[in-house]
Formats: structure tokens, sequence, C-alpha cells
């Protein structure tokens, strides 16, 4: 009986910790649309830069989860779109 309530407690604090890590995520998701929203020509590097605390792969990330849900596109090539 005692191993049932460790188990579930060990769930509980993983779902947690699962919540905490998906509204910091979309916490993220808005500073970064919040930055477009004023200048689309933003590079990785100066969101990075502006929201703190986050690498430019974090960035990258973010960016392609806002492209696969649709909230951002890319307009133009690499080098000169936005």
């Amino acid at each position: 009986m005692t191993n049932n309530f460790y188990d579930l407690r060990a769930y509980l604090n993983t779902i947690v910790k699962l919540e905490k890590k998906k509204a910091t995520q979309n916490l993220t998701q808005e500073k970064i649309l919040a930055l477009l929203r004023e200048t689309s020509l933003l590079s990785r590097k100066e969101l990075a830069e502006k929201i703190g605390d986050i690498t430019e792969n974090g960035v990258k990330y973010h960016l392609d989860k806002l492209k696969q849900d649709g909230k951002i596109e890319r307009v133009g090539g690499d080098s000169g779109g936005h």
C-alpha cells in the first residue's frame, strides 16, 4: 500500500512538471510573437537577446513550433526574407 502512495506522488509530480514546462513554453512563444509583431525582421539572435534566458537554438525550436501551429509563416528566402 505504501508503494501506491509513492507511485501516485511521483505521477503527480511528473504532471506538475510537465504543466510548468508547457506554461513556460507558451509564455516564451507569446513573447516571440509580441516581438515579431513589433518588428518582423528580428533574427533568432536578436530574439534570444531581447527575451533573455533562451538560446538561439531555443528560439529556433519555438519558431518551428509556431510555424507548425500556423501562427507564423516565413515570407521570402533565407537571405532577405522575414
